[in-house]
């Protein structure tokens, strides 16, 4: 009898360990036996702040919060990356559900279009925006958001990748520019 309760425990905690471990792989069944439910990208979509969800510390626990809205970045508002007047990029400071965020406001106060892209890791815009083959003729306004305690990885050591290539000048032009470097040396000494 024992054998049979032991091997019946055993086979249920097989069980619950299995389905804990496809969930956390796949959203719809973490979904099925949560009350909340965890949307993409939607990390402050819960009921009491996910501060509290962190810890699970009484204490935290935020009542009667706003409701999520749409993110600008999924709405209709916000435009293509051609298309865009000014060109924001940032972190979490930038991409709430529960307000209206900058890039939205900045957009409705100047009557601009704001393209605002939401980095998670690589944090180098320029960088991104050479991967999405952006070309424009003419300047535009970029605004870069980090959180302070970033900054020191983010931009203490060199980025080692070219992201803009240089303007090609013609050889009278380098023959030029290398004969006033020379004659710049030679009035120095």
């Amino acid at each position: 009898m024992k054998n049979t309760i032991a091997k019946w425990l055993v086979s249920l905690a097989g069980l619950i360990c299995l389905y804990a471990f496809l969930s956390v792989r796949f959203e719809s069944l973490f979904n099925f036996i949560m009350e909340e439910k965890v949307l993409p990208e939607y990390f402050e979509n819960t009921k009491y702040g996910e501060l509290y969800y962190l810890n699970f510390i009484k204490q935290f626990r935020e009542r009667n919060l706003p409701h999520a809205i749409a993110k600008y970045r999924h709405t209709s508002k916000h435009p293509k990356l051609e298309d865009a007047d000014i060109l924001t990029f940032g972190d979490s400071f930038f991409d709430f559900s529960r307000m209206v965020t900058f890039p939205e406001r900045l957009s409705d106060t100047l009557h601009k279009k704001v393209y605002y892209e939401r980095f998670f890791d690589e944090h180098r815009p320029l960088h991104y925006l050479k991967k999405q083959n952006y070309v424009n003729s003419e300047p535009k306004l970029m605004i870069y958001e980090s959180t302070e305690r970033y900054v020191p990885f983010r931009f203490m050591n060199k980025h080692e990748d070219d992201y803009i290539e240089p303007v090609k000048r013609s050889a009278a032009r380098e023959l030029l520019s290398a004969a006033r470097k020379l004659l710049l040396f030679m009035n120095q000494s």
